[in-house]
């Protein structure tokens, strides 16, 4: 019995011998009905139902790494080429590189020039540590075992890579989870909304729980663990059971990419308000609309879950999944990380980058302004204590206080119509600060003797923002008060002059 055309004439009886009995069964069964005779090369070597059929055949009959060594007899003797995809990988490699280079712009943006390190870059310099090893291990792996064909593959390299597999499996979960919430940190770093606030913080519980399951669950995914990487011999002795990996995957990339829409969506309704010129605010939409990227880049990879968990030849199947995994994970980080270099870009290079890179500064200041205001009133308040004019001062301007919003101005209470806000402000005219902190001192005082020497100056811009300046010098103390800022005061002994 001749191979005629597949490496010459090729004895197959002299190869009967290196074949298990149980694939020489499954040729013996397939040639006739398929090929006709042992001698039609062509459809032995390059059909595609023969294959097939072939292939079914030992996968029901022949123990898993008998039918990998069948295989790699038949791609020998037929001189069939060796499939390699590790090549495929270096294109995307860039990707990679570029996100790294984003979260290192990003820290050092905070770190050096900003000199303000929030909690979503706390949250984003774990990934970043994460990431960094994860992309390492993995790539590692795929070009020691991945990108060729299992049978091809030497076994305890696959061992060995599959145990990497392992492991990043539940760490891919954790830096998707990682970066929505950093994002929900940077919200609540730049929103001061109560129920935004709130929204956010259901946010990050839902993710922070999610996340949590989805990472347990890829950890025990099968029992024994040993199965993850002993398992795909075929020869695992002890009882095994594993989850439905296939149904898995496709239920934790769904939930993702639901809470990436989510989060996508929630900033929306307060930046379509932001108060600019139209071609700012279409500047500030899009740069909110980035993490459309992410539900792209998710949406991309789902394609490649078919595969995954229910196949044999594992180091040729997952390729193209392993490769989208690594760019959805790399284009969330870098994602989250632009907002940052945006600002770092604009603080370096002004004059060169100041209109590209100008719009929504003022929101992040904004809500940085407003929190060093808190944090300056907790402390003066700490130091004056609560009595007489400074408690009046305090109460005065708690009850006053409204946060910044993005487009500056104080935020309107929506619990009155907009028709009833018009009334009120037409029938009487708002006081000004300085009015209802000067009414609410004087009132305090009555008619004391004692009364302090009160001097209230105030300035205005081109726009509608009136910065108020009051200095209140009583016997034994001067208070300085300054509006939408907080006061300082500090002790000072009678002025010389008496007053």
């Amino acid at each position: 019995m001749f191979l005629a055309g597949c490496r010459g004439e090729v004895d197959l009886s002299a190869r009967d011998s290196r074949m298990p009995d149980c694939a020489v069964a499954c040729w013996s069964r397939a040639i006739p009905s398929m090929c006709g005779s042992w001698d039609n090369a062509q459809c032995i070597c390059q059909d595609a139902d023969f294959d097939l059929a072939v292939t079914q055949c030992m996968a029901k009959s022949c123990p898993r790494l008998s039918t990998f060594e069948s295989l790699r007899e038949w791609d020998t003797m037929c001189d069939k080429p060796r499939r390699d995809r590790k090549g495929d990988v270096w294109p995307f490699l860039p990707i990679h590189l570029f996100t790294m280079l984003c979260v290192a712009a990003r820290l050092y943006s905070k770190s050096w020039v900003i000199r303000r390190f929030g909690s979503d870059d706390w949250v984003i310099t774990i990934t970043y540590i994460l990431y960094i090893g994860w992309f390492a291990t993995g790539h590692h792996m795929f070009q020691k075992a991945f990108g060729t064909d299992i049978w091809w593959a030497d076994a305890d390299t696959l061992t060995w890579a599959l145990k990497i597999f392992y492991i990043d499996a539940p760490i891919y979960l954790l830096l998707l989870g990682l970066t929505k919430i950093s994002i929900l940190c940077f919200y609540l770093r730049l929103f001061p909304y109560e129920r935004f606030c709130r929204l956010c913080y259901a946010m990050l519980a839902i993710v922070i729980t999610s996340t949590t399951l989805w990472v347990i669950l890829a950890i025990v995914q099968c029992r024994p663990i040993s199965y993850n990487w002993e398992g795909w011999k075929g020869d695992f002795k002890e009882p095994v059971k594993c989850l439905n990996l296939n149904i898995l995957s496709w239920t934790t990339s769904a939930v993702s990419i639901a809470l990436d829409t989510i989060i996508l969506v929630m900033p929306m309704p307060l930046v379509v308000k932001v108060k600019s010129t139209p071609r700012r605010k279409i500047a500030i939409i899009s740069m909110f609309s980035l993490g459309i990227v992410i539900v792209i880049a998710s949406c991309l990879r789902l394609r490649f879950n078919i595969l995954y968990g229910d196949s044999v030849n594992i180091t040729w199947d997952y390729v193209d999944l392993m490769i989208w995994t690594g760019v959805e994970v790399a284009t969330s980080i870098t994602v989250t990380s632009l907002p940052s270099i945006r600002l770092m870009m604009h603080r370096l290079f002004p004059g060169l980058f100041g209109r590209i890179f100008a719009f929504g500064g003022h929101v992040e200041q904004d809500r940085e302004h407003y929190l060093e205001i808190r944090n300056t009133q907790s402390r003066d308040v700490e130091h004056l204590g609560a009595k007489g004019i400074m408690r009046r001062l305090r109460r005065t301007h708690a009850d006053s206080e409204r946060p910044p919003t993005i487009g500056g101005g104080p935020p309107k209470d929506r619990r009155a119509s907009k028709a009833q806000r018009d009334s009120e402000r037409l029938a009487k005219p708002m006081p000004s600060e300085a009015s209802r902190v000067l009414a609410s001192i004087m009132g305090s005082l009555g008619g004391s003797s004692n009364r302090p020497s009160i001097s209230i100056s105030e300035s205005s811009t081109e726009s509608i923002t009136v910065t108020t300046e009051i200095t209140i010098t009583s016997e034994d103390k001067q208070c300085h008060y300054t509006t939408p800022a907080a006061w300082e005061s500090d002790s000072r002994s009678k002025a010389s002059d008496g007053s």
